[in-house]
């Protein structure tokens, strides 16, 4: 939390809420849809551990929310975060994980049967994309960090962040 005019620990789900439906709005793209868990904070938190977090969650329980939306709404594609996780927050990485398993299980009518129904139909995407950033801009970035603002106790590691660039394919 940069600032506490813009939020405090409390409401910080909530500001990011509502800034991912404002971006979304400006963007024109469909209103998220929020699968009802709350965040799970680091790893080794209290956050982490609350039975209503993502982190908590049942994985087939989750996958089968995102199944359901997939079928629902009927995408071509679909956006998530890499499967490296720069960001590594514990629910990214859960998401990313969720993600793929529910793509390739949108559209076999074996999974999750309880939803088919005559109007939710299964459907399989054309593409799962990854957001990442490439090696390359983690390097130049890397340079131009303040050393102030650096951690004390370790080296930025390229190799550890991001997709190295040959694996970008699409910009």
């Amino acid at each position: 939390i940069s600032s506490p005019e813009l939020a405090f620990r409390d409401n910080l789900g909530a500001v990011r809420e509502e800034e991912l439906r404002e971006a979304c709005r400006v963007m024109g793209v469909h209103q998220p849809n929020m699968l009802g868990y709350r965040d799970s904070g680091i790893a080794g938190t209290k956050e982490n551990l609350d039975p209503q977090s993502l982190n908590m969650a049942s994985p087939e329980e989750v996958i089968g929310k995102i199944v359901y939306l997939i079928r629902q709404i009927r995408p071509n594609v679909i956006i998530s975060y890499d499967h490296q996780v720069v960001f590594g927050h514990p629910d990214h990485v859960a998401v990313s994980k969720y993600t793929k398993e529910a793509f390739e299980a949108s559209g076999d009518p074996n999974r999750y049967l309880e939803h088919i129904t005559k109007d939710v139909k299964p459907h399989t995407p054309h593409r799962l994309f990854y957001v990442t950033i490439p090696q390359s801009r983690i390097e130049a970035l890397a340079k131009v960090i303040p050393s102030d603002l650096r951690p004390d106790d370790e080296e930025i590691d390229v190799k550890d962040i991001g997709a190295p660039d040959e694996h970008i394919t699409v910009e």
